[in-house]
């Protein structure tokens, strides 16, 4: 990465963490531009632009962004960043609570997953725990339960390996909301036996 580019990615940085986001997609937007990125480079940086416009309540332009990736790099045969794409795009339609597109996009980002032979375990470990957390918290909307407590615990099971991550909270956060229902439901069927 040449110093200028270098420069210019950590006053993103800087401004990313002074909330200053506007500017900050400003520099990342050039940067997406340059010429000579490879597309590793590239997709570091619209990823970084994807989760700024989620933090900006743009999610139809992050969906936009992260369906781009997608179909760039399976032009490329780039599987890898293909999924992060879609991942992108699950986080924009879970937030917009577009939940049946959701399962469309993540069923699509596991089928690549699966397709990639040549993946170090922890890349692979932290792909699926975004898809499982995602596709937990879509059970829990739709109020299934146990299969949402199933895809949370798996998750939480990666904490050893990956560290705590913003999907091994999410998963604890959404575990945490799903004792919270089960007690008040449960709450709720005893005052009403009680009743009776």
């Amino acid at each position: 990465m040449p110093q200028s580019e270098s420069n210019q990615l950590i006053q993103a940085e800087k401004f990313i963490e002074a909330c200053k986001l506007d500017e900050a997609l400003g520099i990342l937007n050039d940067l997406v531009q340059l010429e000579g990125n490879n597309i590793q480079q590239k997709v570091s940086y619209q990823l970084r632009k994807g989760q700024i416009l989620l933090w900006q309540t743009k999610y139809e332009e992050a969906i936009r962004l992260g369906k781009e990736i997608f179909k760039e790099n399976q032009k490329l045969n780039k599987n890898l960043h293909s999924v992060d794409g879609l991942i992108l795009a699950a986080r924009g339609l879970i937030v917009a609570e577009k939940f049946d597109d959701v399962l469309v996009i993540i069923e699509q980002a596991e089928s690549i997953l699966k397709s990639i032979s040549q993946l170090s375990q922890n890349d692979l470990m932290q792909r699926k725990a975004h898809i499982t957390v995602y596709r937990g918290w879509i059970y829990f909307q739709k109020r299934e339960i146990e299969l949402a407590q199933k895809c949370m615990k798996w998750t939480i099971g990666l904490q050893k390996e990956l560290g705590i991550t913003p999907q091994i909270v999410l998963a604890h956060i959404t575990m945490a909301m799903i004792m919270n229902f089960v007690n008040s439901e449960f709450n709720l069927a005893l005052e009403l036996g009680l009743c009776y």
